[in-house]
């Protein structure tokens, strides 16, 4: 179940980035997971539960949106989303697809409380900070 080490994974990098605004605790984490990712939301969800409150002492709700795959046509260029194989370009037909997105897992937000304030703030491509 390689889902645990993406729970903790994700649970170390919002640690990171509490570290850097203080005295703030979790609210809600939000992160995109593309189909071909090979993770089930549900499974990490349940991970994420017990991976947050060892690493950050809560558990925050951990909201998770799946992309669609994308792809580009190698024989007409087309760029497309799909969900269901095999796939097919359609514009033209054919099968030759150059897979361009929906393997990846995005940290997109963190709701997070101030702790000084009591006030909620949300902080963008946590990553980036």
């Amino acid at each position: 179940m390689h889902e645990m080490s993406i729970a903790l994974s994700i649970a170390e990098n919002v640690k990171e980035v509490l570290l850097e605004h203080g005295d703030v605790t979790p609210i809600s984490i939000r992160i995109r997971i593309g189909c071909l990712a090979g993770i089930v939301p549900d499974v990490l969800r349940f991970s994420f539960g017990f991976a947050a409150t060892d690493i950050l002492g809560c558990s925050p709700g951990l909201e998770i949106e799946e992309v669609l795959v994308s792809g580009r046509c190698l024989d007409c260029g087309e760029h497309f989303t799909f969900d269901t194989f095999p796939v097919v370009c359609p514009s033209c037909g054919k099968a030759r697809i150059d897979h361009t997105g929906g393997r990846d897992l995005e940290l997109v937000s963190l709701e997070v409380e101030d702790n000084n304030e009591g006030d909620r703030c949300q902080t963008k491509d946590p990553e980036s900070q």
